[in-house]
């Protein structure tokens, strides 16, 4: 399927508003008060050609079918699918029939969220860290999939969520905080018990990814790392992405463009020395990375950032795309097993 260029829809814009689909259609997809926080219920939904915004989106989908379109194709989503689109992915429907989706629209910065203490949960590493990774069909379609008890009680979170926005009484921001959180811990754990590893895999992996955070500016190996957790490199490979969703070379490389990011908004170090703290002797290599994975350069990322009128997390906006094997930020290899 050939895809087209994608639309940029910056402010939080609603998209194609004029045929109607979205309920309550306000000037910003945030209302006039602009609180970073929405809830969209479309109950007819249209086809809708590629485009990004600048929010996450988490969306649920209810009834009917749809294609949901990338860059690279697309595939089919029914009743029960949950995914996350993170800020600046390409993304769109296509064949709709039927389509019913609850969409949650917010940006976690402004919210002032913390996720830090579900970091371990594999379940949320796949919907909200590396979703982007997983784009190919094969990959998207083992996702996460909610038996019907477990839509109704999210169906269910999503409308007192509606509820609190629209009403907007006293102490609505930490009520409807706190609804938000509350869905995306769910799912979280619906979707580790997808695929969490038994009891010594997930040490293993532990060590893996205990071992990469803490040297993120060393060169790497995937045999160093196997070494680490106390495995040979095949397994940690196979194990390793099927708890987290990415292989290590990714994790490796989505890791360090993250540190990347925080330090070029943070500091005013040149572009060579921010590759080098994260472990990237070529600093031409470290922009073509970071381009690929943001989709901006590392200049016009700082640039962008700093001209933004609102505050936002350093990697929001960092939109991973899937590597090709075998490639590593570094001065060393790390091959992908056959």
């Amino acid at each position: 399927m050939a895809m087209q260029s994608p639309v940029t829809m910056s402010g939080g814009s609603v998209p194609l508003r004029s045929h109607g689909q979205f309920e309550g259609v306000q000037p910003c997809m945030f209302g006039p008060e602009d609180y970073p926080l929405a809830v969209v219920w479309n109950r007819n939904h249209v086809d809708i050609p590629l485009h990004t915004h600048d929010f996450v989106e988490l969306v649920l989908v209810l009834d009917g079918t749809a294609q949901r379109l990338f860059p690279e194709g697309g595939f089919e989503i029914a009743a029960g699918n949950v995914f996350v689109i993170q800020p600046g992915t390409p993304h769109g429907y296509a064949c709709a029939r039927g389509l019913e989706l609850i969409n949650v629209l917010f940006e976690p910065r402004r919210l002032h969220l913390s996720f830090d203490d579900l970091s371990s949960l594999s379940g949320f590493r796949a919907l909200f860290n590396l979703e982007p990774f997983s784009r190919m069909p094969h990959r998207l379609q083992s996702g996460l999939l909610l038996a019907p008890p477990l839509r109704r009680e999210i169906t269910e979170v999503a409308k007192q969520l509606a509820a609190e926005l629209r009403a907007r009484e006293a102490g609505f921001k930490s009520m409807s905080a706190a609804l938000l959180v509350r869905m995306i811990v769910r799912l979280s754990r619906a979707h580790t018990l997808l695929t969490s590893p038994g009891p010594e895999t997930r040490l293993c992996i532990g060590r893996a990814i205990t071992f990469i955070e803490n040297h993120l500016e060393e060169s790497l190996r995937i045999e160093d790392l196997a070494a680490q957790a106390g495995t040979c490199a095949r397994s940690l490979q196979r194990h390793f992405l099927r708890a987290v969703g990415a292989s290590p070379v990714e994790y490796v490389n989505r890791l360090r463009v993250k540190k990347a990011s925080e330090l070029l908004l943070e500091t005013d170090l040149n572009i060579t020395e921010v590759a080098g703290a994260v472990g990237i002797d070529d600093s031409n290599y470290f922009s073509r990375l970071f381009h690929r994975l943001a989709g901006i350069s590392p200049s016009g990322y700082r640039q962008s950032w700093r001209q933004s009128p609102y505050p936002v997390h350093p990697f929001d906006a960092i939109t991973p795309q899937r590597l090709h094997p075998g490639e590593l930020v570094g001065s060393a290899s790390m091959p992908e097993s056959p």
